[in-house]
């Protein structure tokens, strides 16, 4: 493993309903779809871009566009963002890359061996994935406390750190997470922490798939 070879620390936020499951979460679905071998044109008017094509080109263009679909998808309801999800699986079906290694969730036994490297830590991510502040405070508070409990069953450790699917939150959710045993949440938002800031509310610095070295050092700088 990686981070053994390196000493790095990580830690790896889990939403446990796709592990139970294993199900791809549905971005992950689309992802595996559009790994077609020839250009592909897909119908994304439920998204808001009308006809769409990628794979004319490879390489970091692509991935722009790739998540330009993934992102106006995010901003759907589920029921038709799900069902969007599904036919562009359909309409791709026969052109996938017969050697690409689909994307799918972690098993249980996965995250239990992962759990038990010194140099990673298990988080919670919540149990369905749910945009957080989209579901009322209990509900909210019902899926980490879910999530939280079945990491610990399978990884005998106590899990005190979250992130928000999505970077989705609000200050309600983020003022109940100390009683649910949390020690710190993490956003979407850019940026460095500094310690005058809450622990419930982590900016990050977003390493994108085609950052090399010197971007990295760039977005660290702000």
């Amino acid at each position: 493993m990686v981070v053994e070879r390196e000493a790095l620390p990580v830690t790896l936020y889990v939403a446990t309903g796709h592990v139970q499951s294993g199900v791809p979460y549905w971005f992950d679905a689309v992802v595996n779809a559009v790994q077609t071998a020839e250009p592909v044109t897909l119908d994304a008017g439920s998204a808001g871009l009308g006809a769409i094509t990628l794979n004319a080109e490879r390489g970091a263009a692509n991935w722009l566009r790739i998540s330009a679909l993934l992102e106006a998808m995010k901003a759907m309801e589920p029921a038709p963002r799900d069902a969007l999800a599904e036919r562009l699986v359909a309409a791709t079906a026969a052109h996938r890359q017969p050697r690409f290694r689909a994307l799918a969730p972690l098993t249980i036994a996965q995250v239990r061996e992962l759990a038990q490297s010194r140099w990673v830590t298990i988080g919670s991510h919540s149990h369905g994935h749910q945009l957080l502040d989209r579901i009322g405070l209990p509900a909210a508070r019902d899926s980490i406390a879910q999530s939280m409990a079945l990491l610990t069953e399978w990884t005998g450790r106590k899990v005190t750190h979250f992130a928000y699917p999505n970077g989705n939150y609000d200050a309600a959710l983020a003022a109940a997470l100390p009683a649910l045993g949390l020690a710190s949440a993490v956003t979407t938002r850019h940026g460095l922490w500094r310690r005058d800031g809450s622990r419930y509310e982590l900016p990050r610095v977003g390493v994108g798939r085609f950052d090399d070295a010197a971007r990295l050092r760039l977005n660290l700088l702000g």
